[in-house]
């Protein structure tokens, strides 16, 4: 028990780094502030009765003229800057939220004691971002440059805190210089192209949208759009053209960013679909309904036909009405549908296509070997279409000239709808059963 859940610990682990570093894969760092020290002010965020020294000083220097000096008092006993104090602590207005990253430069003023201190970031509830307890700096003309790598705050302040790991005296003099936050801003503007299906009477942008879920942007663009932040779009009366969702995917602070997401509405026509109107045939009589070619399309009829063709018949032997649908997505997403009910009537007094006996399919039932024969060879039948019971097409023969002889070979145990074309004759349908 123990090493599984050992285990899914570490599983846990490593998703939140992977996770993590996606993320930051995505980010574009911004700088949010920076502090040079340049300004000969006392600095506000030295704690009082730690440091000599509380304005920037020439002593050590990383970048400019001046650098932060921090002589640290004598620690006598417990009197003084002594190991574990804090020196330092200054707060940042941030974006709860957004990941934020915070370095400077330290090292130690003169030869002496070696400064080492630990730098903790944390938020405005006293939660620990990040916590490096042992830094050392090294001395003068040599810098360390310490960062905090990424953190993420849920208030809008975070807060640096030094404390001096050693305490005051015996030349125990830190400088900090050069001092960066920056904001991870990447990922929050996109632009996406939107189709609109021209047999949709409206599409919301907002659906378009790729992975936002704030709700309280405002659009903007080439058109007007109604119902407030889901952006519909009227397809009859629409402009097509560049649209901008504009919102706060963080917070409204001032160090929040705006995202700019644009949907570029195009018009896409939708597969033209027409099975024709409602009909009645009698029970003898089949139907090949064609949902059109629309190149790149997939189809999915209701009797699970996956092609653009079904063939419509029924095996009973008393009336009935069959209802065939379609649905047609076009290579651009759009959908087209359509629906037709056929009525199967008994008939009585039909002539059979193929009374005059000038066809005949055997062996039918056959185990998988057929043949069409035809008694004069000079028929004017063209080509061979084999549907299966479904009505899928399975095969399409074009017949020899003169041809007396058609081999049709199938599977055993499955009934299968033969389709004889001719130019100046009517079609004729045969069924052929496999044993």
């Amino acid at each position: 028990m123990k090493k599984t859940i050992s285990k899914v610990i570490a599983l846990f682990c490593l998703y939140l780094i992977l996770s993590q570093t996606s993320v930051m894969a995505q980010c574009t760092w911004q700088v949010q502030y920076t502090e040079d020290f340049e300004n000969q002010v006392i600095n506000p965020y030295i704690i009082p009765g730690t440091t000599v020294h509380n304005m920037p000083q020439t002593f050590a220097v990383h970048g400019g003229t001046y650098s932060l000096y921090l002589n640290f008092i004598n620690c006598v006993g417990t009197t003084g800057t002594c190991a574990g104090a804090k020196v330092y602590e200054q707060p940042f207005v941030v974006c709860p939220g957004m990941p934020v990253r915070l370095s400077t430069y330290l090292a130690t003023s003169f030869s002496g004691t070696q400064c080492n201190v630990r730098i903790t970031i944390t938020d405005a509830n006293g939660t620990m971002l990040n916590d490096q307890p042992s830094i050392s700096a090294p001395y003068s003309p040599s810098w360390y440059q310490y960062t905090s790598g990424s953190v993420t705050p849920v208030t809008d302040t975070i807060y640096f805190t030094m404390y001096t790991n050693v305490g005051g005296g015996g030349g125990n003099d830190l400088s900090m210089d050069d001092m960066l936050l920056e904001k991870c801003s990447g990922g929050l503007n996109s632009t996406t192209t939107g189709v609109v299906c021209d047999n949709l009477s409206s599409q919301n942008l907002f659906d378009l949208l790729p992975g936002t879920s704030d709700t309280t942007g405002i659009w903007s663009g080439a058109g007007t759009l109604t119902n407030g932040y889901l952006g519909t779009y009227n397809t009859a009366t629409g402009i097509p053209g560049n649209y901008i969702y504009q919102y706060y995917p963080y917070a409204t602070n001032a160090t929040c960013p705006l995202a700019y997401d644009t949907v570029a509405v195009t018009i896409a026509a939708s597969p033209a679909v027409n099975l024709g109107i409602d009909t009645t045939l009698c029970t003898t009589a089949t139907l090949l309904l064609t949902a059109g070619t629309f190149p790149g399309a997939t189809y999915l009829w209701n009797n699970g036909v996956t092609g653009p063709n079904t063939l419509a018949f029924t095996s009973s032997t008393v009336n009935v009405t069959n209802t065939y649908f379609v649905q047609v997505t076009g290579a651009n997403g759009c959908i087209g549908r359509d629906t037709i009910a056929i009525s199967f009537i008994v008939c009585s007094g039909i002539e059979d296509a193929n009374a005059s006996g000038n066809i005949s399919l055997t062996p039918n039932p056959s185990n998988g070997n057929a043949s069409l024969h035809f008694n004069d060879a000079n028929h004017t039948y063209t080509t061979l279409t084999v549907y299966n019971a479904l009505g899928s097409l399975i095969q399409k023969i074009q017949i020899p000239h003169h041809s007396t002889s058609i081999p049709v070979n199938q599977n055993p145990g499955s009934m299968y709808f033969l389709v004889l074309e001719s130019e100046n004759q009517k079609p004729v349908v045969l069924k052929l059963v496999e044993n």
